[in-house]
């Protein structure tokens, strides 16, 4: 069928009261519009799920280039819709786009905890000269589970300069799976003889073991 025929039909279907109806017409539209398709997302009230926000991903194979997309992409990282911040941090990691480092890490802050979690995936991905700084200002307000996840992403980014704060971590923090996190990301940043080093300092028998069974793993 011809896209002039069709994309009309398909906009019709947006406000569908059925959900599976939606869905399907918005994933149509951004097949046969692409990064244009995309643009229900401006107001969207509901959540996508996971599955659909795959199946629009998917569907995004270029960006144009013109100036609106970023002024657009920066817009939908504000939504005050959760799913539509995910999928965007997504597509940011999907086509590399560094230039909107800023704008993904004001997010580091959200009440959400899943937008925190892609949050710190996206920082990782697009990472610059003050990522690591960001993320270990935000460590110190973290739980732990939050608090592994950045010690995870610091050890993607593998910055010799965070080295005094995972040791710190890896000494003081009392917690076992802090520690093996920390020293994971050491292990990514430093030499083993500097973890070894490290073993010898400490009067802890669990950071010793932790340190030991990191070096065994490589």
């Amino acid at each position: 069928m011809n896209h002039v025929e069709t994309l009309p039909k398909i906009k019709s279907m947006l406000q569908h009261k059925n959900d599976l109806v939606r869905s399907e017409a918005q994933y149509g539209l951004t097949k046969f519009a692409g990064f244009e398709g995309l643009y229900f997302l401006d107001n969207l009230q509901e959540q996508l799920t996971d599955w659909q926000q795959l199946k629009l991903l998917d569907a995004i194979t270029i960006l144009p280039n013109i100036d609106e997309v970023d002024k657009i992409i920066s817009n939908w990282l504000k939504s005050p819709n959760q799913s539509v911040k995910i999928l965007t941090m997504k597509l940011i990691r999907k086509f590399q786009l560094l230039q909107m480092h800023d704008l993904v890490a004001d997010n580091l802050h959200d009440s959400d905890e899943k937008v925190v979690e892609e949050t710190i995936k996206t920082l990782v991905r697009i990472e610059d000269d003050s990522t690591s700084k960001l993320l270990i200002e935000q460590y110190e307000t973290c739980n732990e589970k939050f608090q592994i996840q950045i010690l995870k992403a610091l050890e993607k980014i593998s910055n010799p300069e965070n080295n005094t704060f995972l040791e710190t971590q890896a000494k003081e923090n009392p917690s076992f799976s802090v520690k093996k996190a920390s020293v994971r990301a050491l292990n990514n940043c430093c030499s083993k003889t500097n973890l070894q080093k490290l073993a010898h300092q400490s009067n802890s028998p669990e950071l010793k073991q932790i340190i030991n069974q990191i070096i065994q793993e490589n």
